[in-house]
């Protein structure tokens, strides 16, 4: 069953004039359910007012029943005053589109009051329950909001740093208040599920592989056969009057009769064709994702040094090699998904050529030596070779590594109390 939703009426007074413009033919969500509960110190409270009620009514004193009718008074305004504007209130999500593993993602709520005469008042934004398995590989930050004024919208903004790398899911969120004695929470909450992709934690090369690769004979530049700026020629053409006088070809236009200029041929970009393989159920987790991580970095780096870089992901995706933010985008994008099943719809192109304008790169899980087939071989097992850092991330660890280690520890321990023993044992030791 869809979530019903509401188109937003310009607001009178406009907290953030960009959002509302971008959200407001959006539409709104009104909350699926409302809840009312008692929380620890509105039962405290509850507790306190019931002993109030007894005590007043076996001793008949004045003091007591002016106490006790205070505390029931207390207890109906915390309802009445946060509960009608709560009625009024619509919401909706703005979910990241891509984030990465370790790195915080904004995710942007906008809360509109529709009307009423008061006020919603310490409004906190969290995420529901996430499913089971998710829960754990996602830590996320309420959104706070102080007050939203009838007919205005205000626009919060939760963090969520997520653990591990793939496609995660947001159900819902809701929106809790316990203004203005928190004795009872009120809680709105809304159905809108958002799925969104988490790319490979972006780590620093110290060295960057592929560098030598090209040192060590694959060819990082080409001539394409197009008109533009450098040392090779192209074509010849009639000249056109602006033309630079240096650009004429004497000798051709002496030949011909009329004076004709030397085109040039423009410099294409160096190419990287990248490959991957989509791992088997028997690699090793923690391999995987040291070879999603390896492949997103080498894109990020050679993208910075000029390169045109491909892809090719048997099932999940194949990138002809191209220049520019948007094809690491989409780089990491395709390494989010390294592991899944295989998409029966994924074109798999076969990896190009060996023409004297692509190098390439093969990202392997487990060692197998350098070079093969014209390829250059990256391990996934042999990350720490390049990673510029002080350890390696919690994901990239060899799990069998910390058991060892654990193992060592207790060892140690072990004697060492076992050698404590042996010497409070011995005669004339000191005990």
């Amino acid at each position: 069953m869809s979530t019903p939703a509401y188109r937003m009426r310009m607001p009178r007074n406009i907290a953030d004039p960009e959002v509302t413009a971008k959200t407001a033919d959006a539409g709104l969500l009104a909350p699926v359910r409302r809840r009312y509960e008692l929380h620890p110190p509105g039962v405290l409270y509850l507790i306190i007012t019931l002993f109030l009620a007894v005590g007043s009514i076996n001793s008949q004193n004045n003091l007591l029943f002016l106490t006790f009718g205070i505390a029931i008074a207390g207890f109906l305004i915390s309802g009445l005053i946060s509960g009608p504007p709560l009625m009024h209130l619509a919401a909706r999500r703005v979910a990241p589109g891509v984030a990465h593993v370790g790195e915080p993602a904004e995710i942007r709520y906008i809360v509109a009051s529709r009307g009423g005469l008061l006020a919603a008042m310490g409004l906190e934004i969290r995420e529901l329950t996430l499913p089971p398995g998710d829960s754990e590989d996602l830590s996320v930050r309420p959104a706070c909001i102080l007050r939203v004024r009838p007919g205005t919208e205000i626009a919060a903004v939760s963090r969520i740093t997520p653990a591990s790398r793939g496609r995660h899911t947001l159900p819902g969120f809701s929106i809790t208040t316990t203004f203005p004695f928190g004795l009872l929470r009120k809680t709105l909450i809304f159905e809108q599920a958002h799925e969104w992709t988490v790319a490979p934690r972006r780590i620093t090369l110290r060295d960057i592989p592929w560098r030598r690769a090209g040192r060590e004979g694959a060819t990082l530049s080409a001539t394409a056969a197009r008109r533009g700026v450098s040392t090779e020629f192209y074509a010849l053409r009639g000249y056109v009057p602006g033309d630079p006088t240096r650009s004429i070809a004497w000798r051709p236009s002496a030949r011909l009769g009329e004076l004709v200029v030397r085109e040039q041929a423009a410099s294409a970009p160096p190419k990287i064709w990248i490959r991957i393989d989509n791992p088997d159920p028997e690699t090793p987790g923690h391999l995987v994702e040291r070879g999603a991580a390896l492949v997103a970095a080498l894109a990020q780096d050679a993208t910075q040094a000029g390169f045109a870089v491909g892809l090719g992901v048997e099932g999940i995706a194949s990138l002809r090699p191209l220049v520019g933010s948007r094809q690491v985008r989409a780089i990491q994008v395709a390494m989010a998904r390294l592991g899944e099943p295989r998409d029966p719809d994924a074109l798999d192109a076969p990896p190009p050529g060996p023409d004297r304008g692509t190098l390439r790169v093969r990202v392997q899980y487990r060692s197998a030596g350098r070079a093969a087939g014209g390829e250059f071989r990256l391990a996934a097992e042999e990350l720490a070779r390049w990673y510029q850092g002080q350890s390696l991330p919690p994901e990239f660890r060899d799990p069998r590594d910390a058991i060892q280690l654990q193992g060592s520890s207790l060892a140690r321990v072990m004697e060492g109390a076992r050698r404590r023993i042996a010497s409070l044992k011995r005669p004339g030791v000191a005990r």
